[in-house]
Formats: structure tokens, C-alpha cells, sequence
């Protein structure tokens, strides 16, 4: 099912992962993570806390009663945590995904470490440009809004300590949100690349393959989330022509996310099936011919034998044509399309709401 948990299963550690460049600033992040007791998610909920208590703290400052953020600003400022954990649990689940799928690889121990290593750990500098490249967008965008949107966005009035940790804020989010994009790239290119490179292919054992389909289907629905709470806590943003747009792209990009690295291995499944269907069907056509023989020549001794191969040709035939070629459990495609248009319906009932109203 895809389905997020709560809490993280314990990572894959392969023994003499060959590592074929650096680790990324958040791979060094999510391993200090790892060396303190205790969940992953805990810390990650705590940052979120801290950065909430800081809020609080510079919002109320010098005021005589407590002013509480908008919602906005709880959706806001979890951005880099849930973010951060997401990516934690992915690259967790990845590991996890290709234990499971070993007895499906054609690959040495040795390829193995280094298939693992690249699963789960992105390059150091590509992520940083990443990184970057979200905070430029986060500059673009905010420059494109009025002080007033700015200020209606995070509840607050005039420029100040509060005003500057929010720009801070804002920039750390769009970086976080262009680094799991780049994440998800990374990771489901490389299970693309074990699925054309590394798999044994047969189309009676697909129960490994279903390892990554659950894997991209996390990823899209975890990827979801992040529209969830744009939706619920500030549709007011998708009245912002610059800001509207990243619905639709999330989305987007959702959808590519669960469909993209299971192409390969459907193509190279369906290639099998076809190979298995056009040998099945020579042989059918000599049992057939066979048959012919027998008639035109009035060879009818144990003809019982000769129906019964005939049979059991019909059945393997039938047993091919209805097996699957895309490697996932049905009910995977079902939650990632409920998944998926879940905020768009969200939203347009939101907008149909304020309409009546």
C-alpha cells in the first residue's frame, strides 16, 4: 500500500558500500540524525517545535495578550523538517526496498554496495545546486508578492525581527522543497537504472519488483502531503497567480514520480511476455499441424495424449496472456490516483465554498 508510517524502519547498511562520489549535505544531516538515540521522526518534530517557539517568541514580543499564527504559518515553517524527515524515510525505505529485491538482481556483492550507496545518497554538489536553485526561486517569488501579501501570508504588520526570520524561513522551505524534488529524481533514476541493467526478468516472479513500486508510490503520496497542507492551511495562496502554479506542478511531477522508474522494467516484462506468447504459439501451431496429420492420414491412435497437450498449451497461453506487466499490487495505482486528486478536489470545494458564502 501506499501508505507512510509514523516512525522509520531501521536503514539498510550494506558492509563496503563503494562510494562513487561525496555524500550530500543532507545524506551528513540525516547520518548525524541516526547517531542520537532515540526515533529519527522525534528530532525531526522537535525542529519543527523550535522553529514554532521561535515564532511565538518574536511575535509576542513587547505584546500585552498572545497572538497565535495562522495556519499558514504552521504549514510554513514544517516545510524543512518534513522535508528533511521525508527524504530520512525515503532513502530508509529504499534500502530497505532493494533487501527485498536482491533475489531479483543479477548483480556481485560488490555491484550491490554500490547500487545501495547510490539508492540512497546523493551527490554533494548537485544537491547543493539544487538547494540553491530553490531559494533563487523562493527570492523570485517573494519579490513578486506586495508587502501587503507578505505581511497577510505569516499574520504580522510591519518589517521587523519577525518579518526577516520569515524571509529566512521562506528561502530554507523552497530549498528544502527543490532538494526533495532533486531527491526523487535521483533515487527513482537509479531504480530505473536497476530495473533495465540489474534485473532478472520473468514475468511468473514479479513479487520482488513490487519492492520499488511501493517505493516510488511512498514517494508520490509523501510528495502529496506537502499540497495537503498548502490546501487545508492556505488556499488564499492559490489566489496568487505566481503562486497557483505549484499545485498543478506538484501534481505533476506526483504522478511522473510513481509512473517513471516502473517503465523499463513494464517494457522489459511485456517484451518477456511477448517472447513467451510467440514461442507458446509455434508450438500450438505444430500441435495443430499434428493434428492435421493425424486426421488426413487417419493416424487416430492416442489422440487422448495429443488433445491433452493441446489443452495444457491453451492453459499456459491464457495463464501469459492474463499475467501483468506493470510491477506493482493493484491497489498501489488506486492510492496514488486518490492521492492525487485529493487537494485538486480539496480545492475546488474550498472555491465553490467561498462562492456560496
Amino acid at each position: 500500500m501506499a501508505t507512510l508510517t509514523t516512525s522509520s524502519p531501521a536503514p539498510a547498511q550494506p558492509i563496503g558500500a563503494a562510494r562513487t562520489y561525496a555524500p550530500s549535505w543532507v545524506d551528513r544531516f540525516t547520518a548525524f540524525i541516526d547517531r542520537l538515540p532515540g526515533p529519527p521522526l522525534l528530532y525531526y518534530l522537535g525542529l519543527w517545535l523550535v522553529l514554532l517557539g521561535t515564532d511565538l517568541v518574536l511575535r509576542n514580543q513587547g505584546a500585552e495578550e498572545l497572538r497565535l499564527p495562522r495556519p499558514f504559518v504552521l504549514v510554513f515553517l514544517v516545510a524543512f523538517p518534513y522535508n528533511t524527515w521525508l527524504i530520512h524515510y525515503l532513502d530508509r525505505m529504499a534500502g530497505k526496498a532493494l533487501m527485498r529485491f536482491r533475489p531479483g538482481l543479477e548483480c556481485d556483492d560488490d555491484s550491490y554496495d554500490t547500487l545501495c550507496y547510490r539508492l540512497t545518497t546523493m551527490p554533494a554538489r548537485p544537491t547543493w545546486l539544487s538547494t540553491l536553485a530553490g531559494v533563487m526561486v523562493a527570492l523570485v517569488t517573494l519579490g513578486s508578492l506586495s508587502l501587503e501579501q507578505r505581511f497577510a501570508l505569516v499574520a504580522i504588520d510591519s518589517i521587523g525581527t519577525l518579518y526577516y526570520f520569515h524571509l529566512v524561513m521562506g528561502a530554507i522551505a523552497f530549498g528544502a522543497a527543490a532538494t526533495i524534488i532533486y531527491h526523487t529524481w535521483h533515487q527513482l533514476r537509479t531504480v530505473s537504472h536497476i530495473y533495465r541493467n540489474f534485473t532478472i526478468v520473468n514475468i511468473f516472479e514479479q513479487q520482488p519488483l513490487y519492492a520499488f513500486s511501493n517505493l516510488s508510490a511512498q514517494t508520490a503520496v509523501g510528495i502529496l502531503f506537502i499540497s495537503y497542507g498548502w490546501t487545508i492551511a492556505a488556499p488564499e495562496v492559490f489566489n496568487i497567480p505566481i503562486t497557483s502554479m505549484w499545485l498543478p506542478i506538484f501534481n505533476i511531477i506526483c504522478a511522473l514520480t510513481f509512473v517513471y522508474p516502473l517503465i523499463g522494467i513494464h517494457n522489459l516484462l511485456k517484451g518477456d511476455k511477448e517472447a513467451r506468447l510467440v514461442r507458446l504459439s509455434q508450438r500450438q501451431r505444430m500441435a495443430e499441424h499434428e493434428l492435421h496429420r493425424r486426421i488426413d492420414t487417419h493416424e487416430l491412435v492416442d489422440m487422448d495424449n495429443l488433445n491433452k497437450a493441446m489443452q495444457a498449451l491453451e492453459v499456459e497461453y491464457q495463464a501469459i496472456k492474463r499475467a501483468p506487466t506493470w510491477p506493482w499490487h493493484p491497489e498501489a495505482p488506486r492510492a496514488v490516483a486518490a492521492a492525487l486528486f485529493f487537494p485538486i478536489l480539496l480545492y475546488l470545494m474550498q472555491r465553490m465554498l467561498e462562492q456560496v458564502l
